[in-house]
């Protein structure tokens, strides 16, 4: 939260955290046990308060730099023999924050803005610009049984994250303060030990995180105070593949820039895992009457948050390749593409609690009532190489709050190779001609006659099949 106001998004129903710029924090106040009636989830819970400015000019600056120099070298021969021939280390860190605050009108309205900028290069283990004209997989093992000779893999990250706040102190009373602060990060090369940094790596792009909130306070007699406020999170996050190598859907690009690996060799190579993309957003509205007197500490407030979670998952050929020493033994199809929503419709809080002093001992009781209600949105039919996710209609949770609505649509009839069934559920689309394009080996896989999902879908999923040669599958046909 942000001057108790909660600033949590959609993904991972909340776990994800916004990149607050820290030089905004007067102070963080934490709760790690015994809490109250007003606390929306259990656990640990953090408030940030934030800085207002005030009456007196006033700023600062930090910067903070690690120079590559100062990186000890742990590659040590138990190491090489494991079959590392480069480590983590960091090549280049630095990071700057600038922050001023003051009045704009003395008493009456404040200001206060910070900008960081960060820059983080980090060189990953085994990870190697292989010599030009060379397979990966063989340029990989000359870079990594001969330490130095290549140039090492760098994950290039940098982030500027920008804050600002106004104040109005509208009487002795009331004041109504507003804060927008917004991480734009991006890395160039995101990536795991053992991957291509040229063709394997993800550029993982998130032009905005942002958090902003709007709130209102009045002390309406020395015992009541009131509070109201409106706060947001929307994020903005892609993880995409390097350029040039997304290729249009069943060109003969897109069927051979498939991402390949090596079980035996620990790589990855000719392109990444599917690309995806997540933009959440969630508001957050609540307003609160405290109490306050010598022994009693009484709070009734009632706050709800709402939002919606479109995503998409994509990925050349909608499949892995799998190789083990060099020769091909396995393939991951994937229910790619999918694109899918989810919205928080409703997520509803009514509550009051006290704090009861008597001398040395402290009371907390309290009353809680929580409504939710969330929907998979409906979509059109979605068809892939492998997977069909059919036409729905939206999937209302809990099921008492979609009574009287038609039954989301769930089944799919889609036409295979050597069938006849060319029905399908209302709105879909024909489906016979991406199915033709599925490689023997798909078709002769025992237990796999073509699909891996024929229900909608909200998660990317797969399935891993034996890769088949044409001569073994034209003999079994």
């Amino acid at each position: 939260m942000v001057d108790g106001l909660m600033t949590n998004g959609m993904m991972a129903d909340g776990g994800v955290q916004a990149y607050h710029n820290e030089s905004m924090v007067q102070e963080a106040v934490y709760q790690t046990a015994g809490g109250s009636a007003e606390t929306m989830t259990s656990g640990l819970n953090m408030n940030l308060v934030p800085k207002d400015g005030g009456n007196r000019f006033a700023g600062g600056a930090k910067l903070t730099k690690s120079p590559s120099s100062w990186q000890g070298d742990n590659l040590t021969q138990d190491l090489r023999d494991l079959g590392v021939g480069a480590v983590d280390s960091i090549a280049n860190f630095y990071e700057w924050n600038v922050e001023q605050g003051g009045p704009i009108l003395k008493d009456k309205v404040w200001f206060f803005a910070a900008f960081r900028k960060a820059r983080y290069d980090k060189p990953i283990a085994n990870t190697f610009v292989t010599p030009e004209g060379v397979a990966f997989n063989q340029g990989f093992i000359q870079c990594r049984d001969n330490p130095g000779s290549c140039e090492q893999g760098v994950s290039d990250e940098k982030m500027d994250n920008p804050v600002g706040r106004l104040t109005w102190q509208m009487s002795q009373s009331s004041k109504i303060s507003a804060y927008m602060d917004r991480a734009m990060r991006f890395r160039g090369h995101a990536m795991g030990a053992g991957d291509d940094p040229l063709t394997a790596s993800v550029v993982w792009n998130t032009p905005t995180f942002s958090t902003g909130s709007i709130k209102y306070t009045s002390t309406l007699s020395p015992s009541l105070l009131f509070e109201a406020g409106f706060s947001g999170n929307r994020e903005r996050y892609d993880n995409l593949y390097q350029p040039g190598i997304l290729a249009e859907r069943l060109t003969p690009a897109w069927y051979q820039n498939v991402r390949k690996e090596d079980v035996s060799l620990g790589t990855e190579w000719n392109a990444p895992s599917a690309q995806l993309g997540n933009y959440p957003d969630r508001y957050y509205l609540m307003s609160a009457i405290s109490y306050v007197t010598g022994a009693h500490n009484v709070k009734v407030g009632v706050y709800d948050s709402f939002g919606k979670y479109p995503r998409y998952n994509n990925a050349n050929a909608d499949l892995y390749q799998g190789y083990q020493n060099g020769q091909a033994f396995r393939v991951t199809v994937l229910n790619t593409p999918l694109r899918v929503q989810e919205n928080l419709d409703a997520n509803l809080g009514l509550y009051a609690q006290d704090s009861w002093r008597l001398n040395k001992l402290t009371l907390n009781y309290g009353l809680r009532y929580d409504y939710v209600k969330q929907r998979i949105v409906g979509q059109e039919a979605q068809i892939g190489r492998f997977a069909a996710s059919p036409a729905y209609d939206d999937i209302v949770l809990p099921p008492s709050a979609s009574r009287g609505r038609s039954s989301s649509r769930s089944r799919a009839f889609i036409r295979c190779p050597g069938t006849a069934s060319t029905s399908a559920p209302r709105g879909s689309r024909s489906t016979a001609t991406p199915w033709a394009r599925r490689r023997c080996s798909m078709r002769c896989s025992p237990g796999a006659p073509g699909l891996i999902a024929r229900t909608a879908s909200r998660l990317i999923s797969s399935s891993t099949r034996p890769w088949i040669s044409r001569a073994r599958c034209s003999r079994r046909a």
